[in-house]
């Protein structure tokens, strides 16, 4: 009986928290799509993962009224978000060429314990966000933070707009010594010279 299914479906879509109200007669008219998007939540409910969804990571929502009638309108779930955007940053980083144990320094877990070092991250904050200068330079004594707070500017760089690079300056040496007879440039010193943001350690 009609008034069955109703209770079935509203059990059910009790459990959901993006459904919206709908009365027993939209609710029977839109039966179909009503069932699409519970029996995709179940499935969410056991989620394996993107790359393993049969729904490709897009998931259905009763959003829509189409004469009288809810319709499911699907966009992206949370997990394919987060896959693509993990994709993303991989991608920014391998292009990066920042080594593994630099990806932790951020501005975030700079200890900046001085008020010159305070005003430091001020500017190297300012730097990546075009506010002052073309650039910087860091100097002073092993263990002050050098690469620590490059490493975080080249980070807020890359997650803000991508195309920084790192290049230590042991592989500059190295490309600078290997010209070629007609002197073309290595690929490293191509990358360096396109580079949006230049990190050189």
């Amino acid at each position: 009986m009609p008034s069955d299914r109703i209770q079935a479906m509203r059990t059910r879509l009790a459990l959901l928290s993006d459904i919206p109200p709908m009365d027993d007669e939209a609710l029977l008219k839109s039966e179909l799509d009503v069932m699409r998007v519970l029996d995709q939540a179940d499935q969410c409910g056991r989620c394996a993962g993107f790359n393993q969804c049969e729904y490709g990571g897009m998931v259905g929502k009763l959003d829509e009224w189409c004469g009288g009638v809810r319709y499911v309108v699907a966009g992206p779930c949370k997990g394919r978000e987060k896959y693509l955007a993990d994709q993303k940053a991989a991608k920014i980083l391998e292009s990066s060429r920042l080594p593994r144990e630099q990806v932790w320094k951020r501005f975030d877990n700079f200890v900046a314990d001085t008020k010159e070092k305070k005003e430091l991250v001020k500017m190297a904050r300012d730097v990546v966000m075009g506010n002052t200068f073309d650039g910087v330079y860091f100097c002073g004594l092993t263990g002050v933070g050098k690469t620590h707070l490059a490493c975080a500017m080249l980070n807020l760089w890359n997650e803000r707009f991508g195309g920084g690079v790192y290049v230590s300056t042991v592989d500059l040496m190295e490309g600078l010594k290997d010209f070629e007879g007609g002197g073309k440039r290595l690929a490293l010193l191509d990358l360096m010279k396109n580079a949006d943001f230049l990190l050189l350690d």
